[in-house]
């Protein structure tokens, strides 16, 4: 039987920014046929690291804390209409403190950031700029 922490880890996030009206948000893949710019394209990744910062470690040893990272490429095509996309994300998510049955979150903190980047390969010029946020949790 399998659970559903890591879904609902992913989910943070991803319902935070689905709720905003002004953007388009894809999980993982852009659709084919292409749905047109902007957009934001998420990927997640899940850990459970046993002794994260020395928080989390059951008596057991078992790994409890989840260390969840959000890489989401704001892609548009001009690097303004990159920066208008990240300032979404970041009205969205910074410091934005989730809520999971059963757990304890902390605040989604950004972590990294990155300029956009010119793509001209398709013959139309993309910008992608990413930007980084996580949060950790325990149980709670």
């Amino acid at each position: 039987m399998t659970d559903t922490l890591d879904d609902l880890h992913a989910r943070a996030a991803l319902d935070r920014l689905d709720a905003n009206v002004a953007l388009t948000v894809f999980d993982g893949a852009v659709p084919n046929p292409f749905p047109g710019l902007p957009f934001v394209l998420v990927y997640t990744d899940i850990r459970w690291p046993a002794g994260e910062e020395g928080i989390g470690n059951a008596l057991d040893h078992d790994s409890v804390s989840c260390r969840t990272t959000w890489y989401i490429h704001c892609v548009a095509a001009t690097a303004a209409a990159c920066r208008a996309l990240s300032m979404q994300v970041r009205e969205a998510l910074l410091d934005f403190a989730p809520t999971i049955s059963g757990r304890n979150c902390t605040r989604l903190t950004m972590d990294d950031a990155q300029p956009p980047s010119k793509d001209e390969m398709t013959g139309t010029t993309v910008f992608d700029a990413v930007v980084v946020y996580s949060m950790t949790s325990v149980p709670g």
